[in-house]
């Protein structure tokens, strides 16, 4: 909602109905970030009325020696309602921080350098970041779907200078647009913890190799022996958590998230999400639908560890079992954490 409010090119704020879902002190975090700002108060609301949902204009009784302030909307639908009561606070907005929003984007992607504001309202220069297919100059964009993106954006001589560029876009990027460029819909690559945003460094990593030609596996291959199945692996992690003893066969090996490709290049000692995806299956065995940390493991974050044990090993299939029959995401080889 946030980057939806960002994006926005009628309106960049929401109100009090449209964060009844986020979960406690997601609001109060935000604002202390600067992500959040209080905003104009609203104008309209839904009337509650008649249930039809028509959207109305407020108006206003009391206030000063006349009472307390009051706020209602009329129904225009029935004769028999009249003046339908609207709750001040129902009429609070917040909008966006754009700087605040890039200086946090800035952060997430490790980009080095103060962030400038290229292009107004539009572009972003984050800084250099560092992946492992190298560095790259970072940009943060809005409106990339919109008719004028080739125009205010994409002809950015700050852009255009650049020999190597990372474009993370507030909105779907449009097919085939820059395809000279690493391009990334933003959204796609966000979360909200703690009422903080947090960035899919890893999916980032993996996109921005692919492109830029070079593997996004940074490992070493285990000595797996020819005809070796998903079913004779076991990997047991280690109690503290930063390596793992490895079997495939009747090969056993100690291994390290590093030689898994599951630790970042720039600094081994710090691990992936691969990593504390297969530590999080390790401790549990499964991981279902009905487990709250199921919405940490989603998809693409699945997809991703398959691909890496798949490479790791060098063995093919699937090293999950069907999702549906699992009701979960199950490992096909033995999986366990050692306990202290």
């Amino acid at each position: 909602m946030i980057l939806r409010a960002a994006e926005g090119t009628r309106s960049t704020s929401f109100g009090i109905d449209e964060i009844r879902e986020w979960r406690p002190g997601d609001l109060e975090a935000l604002e202390a970030t600067g992500l959040l700002r209080p905003a104009e108060h609203a104008t309209s609301v839904t009337c509650d009325g008649c249930g039809d949902g028509c959207l109305a204009d407020v108006e206003f009784v009391g206030g000063g020696d006349e009472g307390p302030l009051r706020a209602y909307v009329v129904c225009q639908e029935r004769d028999d309602i009249g003046r339908v009561a609207v709750p001040l606070e129902r009429l609070k907005r917040w909008g966006v921080d754009l700087s605040a929003l890039a200086e946090a984007v800035a952060d997430g992607v490790g980009a080095v350098g103060e962030v400038e504001e290229v292009v107004a309202g539009r572009l972003w220069w984050l800084g250099r970041a560092t992946f492992r297919a190298g560095r790259a100059d970072t940009f943060l964009a809005r409106g990339t779907g919109r008719p004028d993106a080739d125009e205010a954006i994409a002809a950015s001589p700050r852009l255009q200078q650049c020999s190597r560029a990372v474009i993370l876009a507030l909105s779907d990027i449009p097919p085939d647009w820059l395809p000279r460029r690493v391009c990334l819909s933003l959204p796609r690559l966000v979360s909200l913890e703690d009422g903080c945003l947090s960035i899919d460094r890893d999916e980032i990593e993996g996109q921005v190799a692919r492109r830029l030609g070079r593997s996004a596996f940074t490992g070493t291959r285990f000595p797996t022996p020819p005809g070796t199945t998903w079913e004779r692996v076991s990997i047991r992690i280690m109690a503290d958590g930063d390596a793992a003893q490895v079997t495939a066969g009747n090969v056993t090996e100690p291994v390290t998230p590093a030689q898994m490709g599951m630790a970042y290049a720039s600094n081994p000692a710090r691990f992936t999400t691969d990593w504390r995806v297969l530590v999080m299956l390790a401790e549990r065995g499964r991981v279902g639908p009905e487990d709250a940390e199921a919405r940490v493991i989603a998809p693409k974050q699945v997809e991703r560890l398959r691909a890496k044990l798949r490479t790791f090993f060098g063995i093919e299939g699937d090293p999950f079992k069907p999702y549906r029959s699992a009701k979960g995401y199950e490992p096909r080889s033995a999986l366990t954490r050692i306990r202290a």
